[in-house]
């Protein structure tokens, strides 16, 4: 029997291990709605649907396979893999059951190509969800699963984007140096501890993961450790930037005064950060969202506003560009350096969830006669274009191209 898994805290997980970027021609899109998954790839008539056990799922980069995470309480946990063309579906055990009877389930899933990809594990314990930090490598051609790194010796990766390379991140504990950066050679699978960070309060049960922002390159990466005691004392405690490069050198680049719910994070040829700076007293909820140079030097001040009317801004590939959300819900807006904001994709048209694949932002939107819709658009573009009518009213959706 299969136990369906809605749990929020897998859905966090799974959304912040973001895969290397990927060489493809077209736009794949997938979606979920009521058990379908639908898979449209640019240029369909139709978007293909299949049935699916949940709402969490992990495309491959061309869109030709779906890898979704599930619990079978007689074999453990496992990947259910979709091939989106023929619409037949396999099992990998990942992790078979354990002993002691908790069910242990993918985690995090990436690809780092069409055929093979990582994932570490959560265990559902009786007071929550609690992730391993473990590593496993799962290739869906000989359907085998290896694992890689046993529990706390591995954690939150991010892929490199030529795929060589696995950056991982490991918590450790609050008010302890037992945090600590890797660097994983995807070939030999040979493992580079090579920083250690104090271990972050989140002021939660939920741990601290600093975010990994690769070099196009894959020579390097950026990093940002914010102080340990930051949530508590936002005025006061700073965040550091750091450099790393795949043969361990680390170098601090710099030190800003982002808040803890606005970390930085990097354009990509890491020439910029965006981050948030909270101003005025605590209870005011007042951020500013700041621009600055990738060392954090010369920040200009590019809005002001209180939180739950803006969101955290996300850079666009390729671009010095950044996207936010401000204003009305579905307003989006698109802000550059030295530039001001305009309206993104035109002035009438709302845009709710935004996922950048290369020059292409997909897109929900409610028109004005009723209804949910997937939209697409090109990069300097002002009209969107259908993909698809969804039965929905905040549907799942995931982008590449």
């Amino acid at each position: 029997m299969v136990i369906r898994l809605f749990i929020a805290s897998l859905l966090l997980f799974g959304l912040t291990a973001s895969a290397h970027s990927q060489e493809a021609s077209d736009l794949v899109v997938t979606w979920v709605t009521a058990d379908q998954l639908f898979v449209w790839r640019e240029g369909d008539d139709a978007p293909r649907r299949i049935d699916t056990p949940t709402n969490i799922f992990y495309p491959s980069p061309d869109g030709g396979h779906i890898a979704i995470p599930l619990w079978d309480e007689d074999r453990g946990g496992i990947l259910s893999i979709i091939n989106t063309t023929t619409g037949d579906q396999q099992q990998i055990v990942m992790v078979e059951k354990h002993d002691d009877g908790i069910p242990v389930y993918p985690n995090d899933v990436a690809w780092a190509d069409d055929s093979t990809l990582y994932a570490n594990t959560i265990a559902n314990l009786d007071y929550g969800s609690n992730a391993r930090d473990d590593l496993y490598r799962v290739n869906i051609q000989t359907m085998q699963s290896e694992r890689i790194f046993p529990p706390r010796e591995g954690g939150r990766f991010t892929i490199s984007p030529n795929g060589q390379w696995i950056a991982i991140t490991y918590p450790g504990t609050y008010g302890n140096r037992d945090g600590r950066i890797s660097v994983l050679n995807a070939a030999t699978l040979d493992k580079r501890d090579i920083f250690s960070f104090v271990g972050v309060s989140t002021g939660s049960e939920y741990r601290f993961y600093p975010t990994i922002y690769w070099q196009t390159d894959s020579a390097a990466f950026r990093v940002a450790i914010p102080d340990a005691d930051l949530i508590y004392d936002e005025i006061n405690k700073q965040t550091e930037l750091w450099r790393m490069t795949i043969d361990g050198v680390t170098q601090q680049i710099g030190i800003i005064p982002a808040s803890f719910f606005g970390q930085p994070g990097w354009s990509s040829d890491a020439s910029q950060i965006t981050y948030l700076r909270r101003v005025g007293n605590i209870e005011d909820n007042q951020f500013e969202l700041i621009v600055a140079n990738g060392n954090g030097e010369n920040p200009i001040t590019y809005l002001t506003a209180q939180t739950g009317l803006f969101e955290p801004p996300q850079w666009i590939p390729g671009t010095t560009r950044f996207g936010y959300t401000f204003g009305e819900p579905g307003t989006y807006w698109v802000g550059e350096r030295g530039q001001p904001p305009h309206r993104f994709p035109n002035e009438t048209e709302s845009a709710f969830s935004p996922i950048f694949a290369n020059d292409f932002m997909v897109f929900s939107t409610t028109p004005s006669d009723g209804g949910v819709e997937l939209r697409y658009i090109r990069l300097g573009e002002t009209e969107s274009n259908l993909i698809a009518d969804v039965d929905a009213p905040y549907p799942i959706f995931k982008a590449d191209s």
